[in-house]
């Protein structure tokens, strides 16, 4: 359990009570071992938003249940989004609900800009003296339709309609919330490439 960056936390499937957390959990929900342990999980502050009484705790009782962007709010009051996964099974006899916890907030935040980063590029290529009028792109995936039939990813459709070419990396900060157990060398912050790469840029 202290072995995993997931928030874990085990209930009695009988009573709903808590009987074990790791530290993740009780780090991301900023409450102390003692102040979840032994509490029904309907009755622990920031856990009741996952089963509000018991009548929402039966469906745990029933087996595997995934949720995503689920709200959560911390000791001192900070709205988090988690995606929730609990499993039942049985130890010496004794059932119980195993809750694995994901906090998926910074990784949304980045989610975000990223949208809002695409939004920009597009908005700037379109008003560059390559590329004119409006551009179709999906609201979901953000291909870009090229008017002949064909949906293309936004550096495909970059590359083939300006001069503008792309070079990709991973940045530091999504190194650490996508490939958290991945270690760079020091000094290793900056994107390694040919030196003749070309980056986009805009007058």
């Amino acid at each position: 359990m202290e072995a995993v960056q997931d928030g874990i936390l085990i209930l009695n499937a009988r009573t709903g009570k808590i009987s074990d957390v790791n530290s993740s959990l009780t780090a991301m929900l900023g409450h102390s071992r003692a102040e979840i342990i032994g509490k029904k999980i309907w009755e622990q502050e920031t856990l009741k938003e996952i089963a509000e009484s018991r009548e929402a705790f039966k469906k745990l009782q029933l087996g595997s249940i995934r949720c995503e962007d689920l709200p959560l709010q911390t000791k001192d009051k900070r709205s988090i989004s988690v995606e929730f996964i609990s499993n039942i099974y049985s130890v010496n006899g004794v059932k119980i609900i195993q809750c694995n916890i994901r906090d998926l907030t910074e990784r949304k935040k980045v989610e975000q800009e990223k949208e809002k980063l695409i939004a920009e590029l597009i908005d700037a290529l379109t008003k560059s003296k390559t590329l004119r009028g409006v551009l179709t792109i999906c609201s979901y995936c953000k291909s870009i339709y090229d008017g002949k039939g064909s949906w293309k990813k936004v550096e495909q459709y970059i590359r083939e309609n300006s001069e503008a070419n792309f070079s990709q990396e991973i940045c530091p900060r999504c190194m650490k919330i996508f490939h958290p157990n991945e270690k760079r060398e020091k000094g290793d912050e900056k994107p390694k490439g040919r030196d003749n790469r070309r980056f986009i840029t805009f007058n």
